[in-house]
């Protein structure tokens, strides 16, 4: 039987020494090298810029605080603040559990209504009369029996309406296609206006004009400012 040869092996160094011989003998082959033709194509700015944005955007998300919310307990009238989402909210003054629910009316509403939240009157919604205390309150609706106290912020939408003189409140919007006209003085500290409002108004804070809105009547407050498309048509007294 013929028996097998073992295969040959050769170690590093053995074939660091056979370069060697070949190289002072003259008979190493010589090889040419070129530049590859092949190159890998150019990332575009564009993309390079989007994928950092991404990768801040992806940091924040993971780094942002928790949304702050300004409260105003309806019992004592205490501001305060909480962060996070609402709920099981407690006056830290006179500790009372508060209710924070979103309420949406839609048909007639004779109940009173008590919230550290949002109320909406929708367009079908019809206040008969009662009290409303919230943060917020948007009328699109009719609202004209109702007494409220809004601790922030009043918006009127489109066919909304109320009677000012129900009503107390810190800011105020008038939104696009919504006409309001006020026969008695409206005090208050910021005014942002996309519809058409007719009245003599004292702002403490700043008076924007939106492009489509208009502003009619007297006007004092320390800043105003009114964008392109806005429109005003009032006698004006700036600073105090």
């Amino acid at each position: 039987m013929t028996r097998a040869k073992s295969p040959t092996v050769i170690g590093g160094l053995a074939s660091v020494r056979a370069v060697r011989r070949a190289d002072s003998s003259g008979h190493a082959q010589k090889f040419k090298t070129r530049p590859s033709q092949t190159t890998l194509p150019k990332e575009d700015k564009a993309a390079i810029e989007q994928k950092k944005r991404n990768s801040i955007a992806a940091r924040a998300r993971k780094t942002a605080m928790p949304a702050k919310h300004e409260m105003l307990c309806y019992e004592c009238a205490y501001p305060f603040v909480i962060h996070g989402v609402i709920r099981n909210v407690i006056c830290p003054k006179c500790h009372l559990t508060l209710c924070a629910d979103d309420i949406i009316i839609n048909a007639e509403w004779e109940n009173d209504i008590k919230t550290v939240s949002n109320v909406t009157i929708k367009k079908d919604g019809i206040l008969k009369p009662c009290d409303i205390v919230a943060r917020d309150i948007t009328i699109a609706g009719n609202a004209k029996l109702a007494s409220m106290q809004i601790g922030r912020l009043l918006t009127i939408e489109k066919n909304g309406q109320l009677d000012f003189k129900k009503i107390s409140f810190k800011d105020l919007s008038i939104k696009s296609n919504a006409k309001i006209s006020v026969k008695n003085k409206l005090t208050c500290n910021n005014i942002e206006i996309e519809g058409t409002i007719k009245s003599d108004i004292t702002a403490k804070g700043i008076v924007i004009i939106k492009p489509g809105g208009l502003l009619q009547g007297n006007l004092k407050t320390s800043h105003l400012i009114v964008e392109d498309g806005g429109g005003l048509k009032a006698n004006l007294k700036i600073g105090y």
